[in-house]
Parts: structure tokens; C-alpha cells; sequence
């Protein structure tokens, strides 16, 4: 269900930031609703995104591109 979402949408990138939760303290803790979303449909198929670019060191931002298989 989560994969036919994205295919319907005809969705190929994903921009995957770390944004605080806390802005005034970087804690470790961000907001990943996205994160966990695109997890899901990586655990039943693996391999379905490829991290194409990374910026930042401590809060990363990612952009993963979907690959279909």
C-alpha cells in the first residue's frame, strides 16, 4: 500500500532532512516522518531507494532517488 502510493504519485526523489525537534538544542532527536515511511517499504523491498547525494555533517539532509524494480 505504501509503494503503490509513491507509484501513483509518480514520485522519484525523496529529500530525507534531519529537522529538530527541539530548534534551540541539537538533542539527536528530528522529525522522520518521511524516514520511517520510505524504512517500511525498504524492509519488503530492499534495495527500492539509492541515496544519491548527502550534505551537512551533524544534520544531514539525504536525497534518495526511487528505484523500481
Amino acid at each position: 500500500m505504501l509503494l503503490n502510493g509513491i507509484k501513483e504519485s509518480n514520485a522519484k526523489y525523496f529529500l530525507l532532512p534531519k529537522i529538530r525537534v527541539y530548534t534551540y538544542e541539537n538533542s539527536g532527536a528530528y522529525i522522520n516522518t518521511i524516514h520511517k515511511y520510505l524504512y517500511f517499504i525498504e524492509l519488503k523491498y530492499p534495495e527500492s531507494f539509492k541515496i544519491i547525494h548527502s550534505i551537512g555533517k551533524e544534520e544531514t539532509c539525504e536525497l534518495a532517488e526511487f528505484v523500481e524494480k
